[in-house]
């Protein structure tokens, strides 16, 4: 049995859901996926290419897509699927995405697929509603929807870590990352309780990164989600994530994800 447990510090928010029929022929050429993204087939196949990955969905299968994550896609076949974004976590909040090996693609049980199809139309239909209280309802049912999703990414990832054994050290050290991305190598270092030489090889050996391209990387996805849901200035979101300038975070950010800080305010939707 499967105790999945979604506590008060997980935040699940939507942030977009779509109901699409693509004729068979249709491309999207390097979309890039702003949000955690849920997909289900109904129907009909679609080819999604990011780099060298190629996936192909279809009827009856489910995909998640983490944020950020390039994609061109190719209707291979007319296709029917819902489709739902979610917020990435705050800072103060757990992030239920963040240790799944994301993309992925599954095929739910018959009985759960029937659920994820129902309650994935109600959010449809609730967004096209006036009820006040509609982005509660919406955002309880998403909550539900990837309740039905977690004993399946679960599986995979335990599955990996079943020969990995994720030592608890460097579990604390990504969480602190996580909760608070200005934090110092220096500090993770004396979290984790090894010298500095220590510290950037056994890091290295478990993530194929080193401490400071992690942090850095980390840095900059949060720089990124409080351009999207704040108005903090450029000078205050360096600050807050702990990098050395507005000019430096400019510049890594412009490398990372193809274009100025400024560009992801111009696109953010006005909250409602």
């Amino acid at each position: 049995m499967i105790n999945i447990h979604i506590t008060s510090l997980v935040n699940l928010e939507l942030e977009s859901v779509w109901h699409h029929h693509w004729k068979t022929g249709f491309v999207m050429p390097d979309y890039p996926a702003e949000h955690f993204n849920l997909w289900l087939m109904e129907k009909g196949v679609v080819e999604i290419i990011s780099g060298q990955q190629q996936l192909e969905v279809q009827a009856g299968d489910a995909l998640l897509v983490p944020i950020h994550y390039p994609r061109h896609i190719a209707v291979l076949r007319e296709a029917f699927l819902l489709s739902i974004g979610f917020r990435s976590p705050n800072f103060n909040q757990e992030d239920i995405f963040a240790d799944l090996p994301l993309p992925r693609k599954w095929r739910p049980s018959v009985s759960d697929r029937t659920l994820m199809k129902h309650w994935m139309k109600q959010i449809v239909t609730q967004a096209k509603t006036q009820n006040p209280h509609r982005h509660l309802i919406s955002n309880g049912l998403g909550t539900a929807v990837m309740g039905l999703c977690m004993p399946y990414l679960n599986h995979v990832y335990d599955k990996q870590l079943i020969h990995s054994k994720m030592p608890s050290w460097l579990g604390e050290v990504l969480r602190k990352i996580r909760s608070d991305p200005s934090v110092s190598v220096g500090e993770l270092q004396q979290m984790a309780g090894f010298s500095a030489s220590q510290f950037r090889k056994n890091f290295q050996q478990w993530t194929q990164s080193s401490p400071q391209q992690y942090l850095k990387s980390q840095r900059l996805e949060a720089a990124y989600y409080l351009l999207q849901y704040t108005d903090l200035s450029l000078d205050a979101i360096t600050q807050k994530v702990g990098l050395t300038s507005a000019s430096y975070l400019s510049k890594a950010f412009k490398a990372k994800y193809g274009g100025p800080p400024a560009q992801v305010r111009i696109r953010r939707r006005p909250r409602k």
